[in-house]
C-alpha cells in the first residue's frame, strides 16, 4: 500500500445473475502496523461507493468482514476497493479481499 496515499485494487464479476445484494459481504484482510491510519471504500461498477471504515480506531493489521447493503447495484462489472493511508512513516499491505454478493 501507498504511505500516506492511495491504494486500489479491482475484483471484476461476471455471469452473475441475482438481482438481491441486500445481504452482500465484503472480507478484507489488510497487514499495517496501524489501523487507525485507514479508511476503506467500496466501488461499485457504476462508480457508485460505500464507506466500509473511517480512519481511526487501534491496532495492528484489520481482518475484517463488513456486511453492506448493495441494493440497486448491478452484480456483473469491476469492483474496486480503495484504501487511504492517512498518515506517513508506516506502511502496508492488501493480502486479500473478497466480494460476496447475496
Amino acid at each position: 500500500m501507498k504511505d500516506n496515499g492511495i491504494t486500489t485494487t479491482d475484483i471484476a464479476i461476471s455471469g452473475c445473475d441475482t438481482d438481491s445484494l441486500a445481504n452482500s459481504s465484503i472480507a478484507v484482510d489488510i497487514t499495517h502496523p496501524d489501523q487507525g491510519e485507514l479508511s476503506i471504500y467500496l466501488y461499485a461498477p457504476d462508480g457508485s461507493y460505500y464507506v466500509l471504515k473511517r480512519n481511526g480506531g487501534s491496532g495492528a493489521d484489520l481482518t475484517e468482514t463488513y456486511s453492506v447493503d448493495l441494493s440497486g447495484e448491478t452484480a456483473n462489472g469491476t469492483w474496486t476497493l480503495s484504501v487511504k493511508d492517512y498518515a506517513s512513516g508506516n506502511t502496508g499491505t492488501i493480502n486479500e479481499w473478497a466480494v460476496s454478493l447475496s
